[in-house]
């Protein structure tokens, strides 16, 4: 392995947890403030060192677009919240919560497309047709994510800072 993909890891790794940390606890707060900014510029390098490793290692793959999503939702989010917090804007709070679950949806999917793509490199998926099955479930969460889960995290993120 090498110094830039074990860098890459690294960070997803941290991304992971902070995220976690992040959609648990309580929004606005100054850990959610620290938590957050620190989850912001983890994703934001996976992001980079994830598209440095692809195109120095090997060819354009889903992990492009995963990395492309997060490179545009981190920085939606926080000029979401930066309007927000600047301006006074409270109505894009929404806008910054729904970028930011993006983000980490962003990230979850890249996981289970590298754990996916892991497992056909050592030979624990028989065939290419269980690896395309494998992938098509992944594009099936994404959808899920987009369609159900996210909205319904970002109204349950909403409706705890209104209270």
């Amino acid at each position: 392995m090498t110094a830039m993909i074990g860098l890459h890891l690294a960070l997803a790794s941290a991304a992971l947890g902070l995220g976690a940390a992040i959609l648990a606890g309580p929004k606005g707060s100054l850990r959610h403030r620290f938590l957050g900014w620190s989850y912001c510029a983890a994703m934001l390098d996976a992001a980079l060192t994830g598209l440095l490793v692809t195109f120095k290692y090997g060819r354009l793959s889903p992990f492009v677009v995963f990395s492309l999503i997060i490179l545009v939702s981190v920085p939606a989010g926080l000029w979401a919240i930066w309007r927000v917090v600047a301006r006074r804007q409270r109505g894009l709070l929404e806008g910054h919560a729904t970028a930011m679950v993006w983000s980490y949806a962003g990230l979850l999917l890249a996981l289970g497309s590298q754990i996916a793509l892991t497992a056909a490199k050592l030979g624990l998926v028989p065939d290419r047709r269980t690896f395309m099955i494998m992938s098509f479930a992944m594009l099936a969460l994404g959808n899920g994510l987009a369609l159900v889960i996210v909205p319904r995290l970002v109204r349950r993120m909403l409706a705890a800072v209104s209270q």
